[in-house]
């Protein structure tokens, strides 16, 4: 993966969409790559999607939505890690479509 190409792609997007799975618990927890990609858009300033995986305990949950304290976090869309259903897709696409009508982007 070209790294900054990833940090880049933080930087130039309107919206930041944490995908909360375990294993980007993980890289929060150990200040991998997805840890500074959210230092980045804290630093930015960039509004924030989060979509948590319905597998994960409350407990690590709300750690993931504690990492998100700073951003504005415009909407929270449950999924299913092992299969990513359209009622998750579509909860995104209204999120950022009701988001772009209020920012006039």
């Amino acid at each position: 993966m070209d790294v900054s190409r990833v940090f880049e792609g933080v930087a130039e997007s309107g919206v930041f969409i944490a995908l909360g799975t375990s294993g980007y618990l993980e890289e929060l927890r150990e200040h991998g790559d997805c840890y500074h990609q959210l230092m980045m858009a804290k630093a930015l300033k960039k509004p924030a999607i989060l979509m948590l995986d319905k597998r994960l305990l409350p407990s690590e949950r709300e750690e993931i939505r504690q990492g998100l304290n700073g951003l504005k976090v415009i909407g929270t869309v449950l999924f299913d890690r092992e299969k990513l259903e359209d009622r998750a897709l579509n909860e995104l696409r209204e999120i950022l479509e009701n988001w772009k009508k209020r920012a006039d982007v």
